[in-house]
């Protein structure tokens, strides 16, 4: 009723010649709910319509809303939840599958809709991500990165199930948990060429799981392998994206007096990595990468025994000749030793044998190289000879 004398609409005339009404009720405090979030995900799948989802207001930090199918202005009482532990903010928002996940700093729960209303369902009570940005979807299985170290695959939306989050940054943990730049970090998915990357200003942790594609979770976390790429020390990477044509970043270079942003390309195929934006201009390479690949310490699983390293078999591709250099557990130089490379113009990968020769309880490798490289494996034979006083 929209004046005290009253308004009577006209009679319905079947299903098609209806009257929709929309009243607005001004609720400073729904109002000030809605308008105070900060992070948003659109939702969508069968019957379920178009949806947003929203979170991340600092009154109410547990809250999460989600709007009616296909009307993103319009969020119901019913598809408004306080998730978890009220004073333990969300995070983040993805989407797995036909669920909306929910990440709190410690917690993950999930939200599914069916007949008619969303379930929430707690998925781990002890693991959450407290690093929004770096929440990525890698062979439709989310992945994230924490402020210890750690990066963690989300494999199972089963409640309360042991196996549902898994840890993949047993190799690499204690070199994330060093890098102060970590708490700013962001990350993206390159599906393309199947790598999950974390960007900590001028340093980039890449996690490729080619090999991991449609194995099980369990295998996922053996498979994947880890590398780092080193940046100039000028470029800060602040955003990070996935196309056709191979990653896109956003980049921050600081002068004196100003701060340039700019994007830049990673394309091996092409010379042209950084543009200017505005300028449309193209700043070829000047000189040829220079790469560095490190292995774990390699122990054999006895690092107290004594071992004889007496073979080394390497498989990768390179364009120039390798230099490759065995370290202690102390970071002293045991040996280097130069490959030189018979390059054959197909970009393929060859095996390499070195005889080390070398006594240590654990060996680190080192392969150093210029331009265009791919490692694929690496097996190490040794002899144990006797436990270490």
């Amino acid at each position: 009723m929209s004046t005290p004398n009253g308004y009577i609409p006209p009679k319905s005339e079947g299903l098609t010649n209806n009257l929709k009404i929309t009243l607005r009720i001004n609720n400073a405090e729904s109002d000030k709910k809605i308008a105070g979030m900060q992070t948003a995900l659109w939702y969508g799948t069968g019957n379920s319509g178009s949806r947003l989802c929203v979170t991340g207001n600092r009154d109410y930090p547990s809250l999460v809303c989600i709007s009616e199918k296909d009307e993103p202005l319009y969020f119901p009482e019913s598809n408004q939840f306080f998730i978890g532990d009220p004073s333990q903010r969300v995070t983040a928002l993805a989407r797995q599958n036909k669920s909306i996940i929910m990440f709190k700093e410690k917690e993950i729960y999930s939200a599914y809709y069916t007949s008619g209303n969303f379930a929430i369902t707690n998925i781990h009570t002890s693991i959450g991500c407290d690093l929004p940005e770096t929440v990525a979807l890698c062979d439709n299985r989310l992945v994230w990165t924490n402020r210890g170290g750690q990066v963690y695959m989300l494999s199972s939306l089963s409640q309360y199930s042991a196996a549902s989050v898994y840890k993949l940054s047993n190799n690499i943990a204690d070199i994330l948990a060093g890098d102060s730049a970590i708490e700013n970090a962001m990350a993206c998915a390159c599906t393309d060429n199947d790598k999950y990357i974390i960007f900590a200003e001028n340093r980039a942790y890449v996690m490729d799981y080619r090999k991991a594609i449609k194995q099980s979770a369990n295998a996922f976390v053996n498979t994947a392998s880890w590398y780092v790429w080193e940046l100039p020390q000028s470029v800060k990477v602040v955003a990070a994206f996935s196309s056709g044509e191979g990653l896109a970043l956003i980049c921050r270079a600081d002068a004196r007096t100003t701060s340039c942003h700019y994007l830049a390309r990673l394309d091996a195929s092409s010379n042209d990595t950084f543009f200017i934006a505005g300028n449309n201009e193209f700043m070829p390479n000047k000189a040829p990468i220079t790469g560095k690949i490190e292995t774990v310490l390699l122990d054999g699983d006895t690092p107290e025994i004594n071992k004889l390293f007496t073979d080394v078999y390497l498989r990768f591709f390179a364009r120039e000749d390798v230099q490759v250099s065995y370290e202690s557990v102390d970071g002293d130089i045991l040996k280097t030793a130069v490959i030189n490379i018979e390059y054959n113009g197909k970009n393929e990968s060859r095996a390499y044998r070195m005889l080390p020769l070398i006594r240590t309880p654990e060996l680190r490798m080192n392969i150093s190289f210029l331009g265009e490289a791919r490692f694929d494996g690496i097996v190490f034979y040794i002899n144990k000879l006797s436990k270490i006083k």
